[in-house]
């Protein structure tokens, strides 16, 4: 009995050692990776591929904030985004709501040739990386911060605000149509009476009086790229829930981010205070718009689209509408 007991205690503590070791290596596997996926972002011209294949050999570490940083940062880079190249157009982003997306579209990295591109679609997956990280099945700036702590979790919101903010910009210099000053219409250098959206009577009465002199009007035509005549519906409500839920997740993560006191962030610090007359305005549209603008997901955006559309109208003809006049 003595010897098998003695035989049991040593077998416990080998296979103790043994899962010791393995969580150690595979602990120090995730910290080569990223320290090898920074490296590739580092260099003079990055490669952005390696670092992401060197991230996700590892598997995904949804709650290693060091981890989500670095892969949201691969995705970005090969999205051709990048926060250097965001701090030097930072102070062509107003500070007030009025004005933002004009001011987004204008942006050197806002600059799209076609729908949804590859670099879209790749800045819109580092969003989301961070978005969706420590497991969440919604974005919540705040549940970022409690997962990760406050460094970490502001840090991570920080850096899905940069990207937020390109992606926006993408997003109506595409659908808006815009110039170089970001006019709305104007990227043929001919005025079109272009909306986002062919909205229905009651969203294009909003559209018009919301968008100033340069709204929906003589026909109303929408982006054929973001309309269910140029499109099959169901992209078309993927592609209204994309910039919907940028705006939306814009709202959270201005709302839960203390900026820093600091001209290297331009007017950022100030946008959130100039955002709340454009809410009221939203929710005095329809009984329903609440629900709608507090949802972060896109996902549910497009369950609730798919259902009734009436209320993703009345949200575009106002915020987008107006916001880019």
């Amino acid at each position: 009995m003595v010897k098998v007991r003695t035989v049991s205690t040593l077998f416990i503590l080998w296979l103790t050692l043994m899962l010791a070791g393995c969580s150690s290596s595979k602990e120090q596997q995730v910290t080569d990776a990223i320290d090898e996926a920074l490296y590739y972002l580092s260099k003079p011209s990055p490669d952005c591929q390696k670092a992401i294949d060197a991230l996700e050999d590892v598997g995904n570490q949804k709650n290693n904030p060091r981890y989500i940083q670095a892969l949201a940062s691969a995705y970005a880079c090969r999205g051709n985004f990048s926060e250097l190249n965001l701090f030097d157009d930072i102070d062509a982003i107003s500070g007030d709501f009025s004005d933002i997306l004009t001011s987004l579209a204008t942006l050197e990295m806002a600059q799209q040739s076609e729908a949804e591109s590859d670099e879209f679609l790749d800045v819109q997956r580092a969003i989301d990386v961070i978005l969706y990280s420590g497991g969440k099945s919604v974005p919540s700036a705040l549940e970022t911060k409690e997962i990760f702590g406050t460094r970490h979790g502001t840090n991570l919101n920080m850096q899905a605000l940069y990207m937020v903010l390109v992606q926006l910009g993408r997003f109506s210099n595409w659908y808006g149509s815009t110039d170089s000053t970001g006019k709305k219409g104007l990227s043929t250098g001919v005025q079109v009476p272009a909306c986002f959206f062919d909205y229905e009577p009651a969203a294009l009465a909003v559209a018009t009086a919301h968008g100033g002199g340069n709204a929906c009007s003589a026909g109303n035509l929408g982006n054929p790229d973001l309309d269910y005549t140029g499109v099959t519906t169901a992209v078309a409500q993927r592609r209204l829930c994309q910039g919907a839920m940028l705006m939306n997740n814009l709202f959270d993560l201005l709302e839960h981010i203390t900026f820093p006191d600091s001209d290297s962030i331009g007017e950022l610090g100030e946008l959130y205070s100039t955002v709340e007359p454009y809410i009221t305005a939203l929710y005095a549209l329809d009984p329903d718009m609440e629900e709608f603008v507090e949802n972060l997901d896109q996902t549910t955006c497009e369950e609730l689209v798919a259902a009734d559309d009436d209320v993703i109208q009345l949200y575009f003809a106002s915020l987008f509408e107006g916001g880019l006049p």
